[in-house]
């Protein structure tokens, strides 16, 4: 029985280690994967907008604002009514709290 270090090794032969022809392929199934989720998740996005996105009549740019009055971060009452004749920008982020 030749030992170990005689003879032709597996490498020269051309084979190679089953492990790693899996693992590669794995890789490969596990990034088409990922691609399919995020592009399903794009595609998802697109086509539904988020509710009540585009509903109602809304305003048109320069159009006077509604009157309306809401509680800031301190508690106090804020009325739109106070900046009559400035610029203002007003920011609404769903979900804050």
């Amino acid at each position: 029985m030749p030992s170990e270090g005689t003879g032709p090794s597996r490498r020269a032969k051309g084979y190679s280690d089953p492990r790693r022809r899996t693992s590669g392929a794995m890789a490969w199934v596990a990034g088409l994967v990922g691609l399919l989720l995020v592009a399903g998740l794009v595609f998802a996005v697109v086509r539904h907008p988020a509710p009540g996105a585009g509903s109602g009549p809304g305003l048109n740019v320069g159009a006077a604002a509604p009157t309306l009055s809401l509680p800031s971060t301190t508690g106090s009452q804020i009325s739109l009514s106070a900046y009559n004749g400035k610029k203002v920008v007003l920011y609404f982020y769903e979900g804050a709290g």
